[in-house]
């Protein structure tokens, strides 16, 4: 089949257009990808800045709290350290409806809906009956008793809290491990194409050339034979 100059370019002009469509697909889904793992890890980060945050305020009640027994003797909750646990415990639970709504595993989702029941215990315990075993000057008994109670709610709180933030560090890992993948995928394609591009392109690109300068170069001979007669 003889193709003349002007079917070699328009296919020259298909496959450079198929070449530069292809990678411009590519290059968009690179783009999705990073969009949708920037707002993951903006969502993760979230996560994880609202767990540090409540694992802060836990230990600040809790420390409160054991240094509110120390001090029993004086028969009644220093003032600084209430207003300490108070302002505590409000911070958990305007924070634990946030840590329910950003946990996305059935483990996370699990951990996030006890937390409320724990502040709720949290705050009794000391509150309630701590406040009441101090100002009644209640035997060690009944202390070792409401330590039990704020272990049971501070600590295992503190612990589901370490839980959350040990599978949110792990999402993010696997988040980060997949979104790579997904690149050197997108980058590999890329070049694919780039090299199938220019193995189609460059000897089309050679013919088309030739095609030209070799009915231009018989001419100048034809033409500088008859020059000369």
């Amino acid at each position: 089949m003889s193709w003349n100059i002007k079917t070699r370019l328009v296919i020259l002009g298909i496959v450079a257009v198929m070449g530069a469509s292809i990678i411009g697909g590519f290059s968009i889904y690179t783009n999705r990808v990073l969009t949708a793992a920037a707002v993951q890890a903006n969502e993760r980060q979230s996560q994880l800045s609202t767990v540090f945050a409540m694992r802060y305020e836990t230990l600040l009640v809790m420390l409160n709290a054991m240094d509110s027994i120390v001090d029993k003797q004086e028969g009644h909750i220093d003032a600084d350290r209430t207003k300490a646990m108070v302002d505590g415990i409000a911070i958990l639970k305007k924070l634990a409806p946030t840590l329910r709504e950003l946990a996305d595993t059935a483990e996370e989702k699990e951990l996030a809906n006890v937390i409320p029941d724990m502040i709720t215990g949290l705050e009794k315990g000391i509150f309630v009956d701590l406040k009441s075993a101090i100002e009644t000057n209640a035997d060690d008994a009944a202390f070792e008793k409401i330590d039990d109670v704020l272990d049971a709610s501070g600590a295992a709180m503190t612990d589901d809290l370490g839980k959350i933030e040990t599978s949110v560090l792990g999402e993010m890992t696997e988040a980060s491990d997949a979104q790579m993948a997904e690149l050197a995928f997108a980058t590999n394609m890329i070049m694919v194409v780039l090299a199938l591009s220019l193995i189609t392109l460059l000897p089309m690109l050679y013919f088309i050339i030739r095609g030209i300068t070799k009915p231009m170069s018989s001419l100048t001979g034809t033409m500088a034979a008859m020059a000369q007669g």
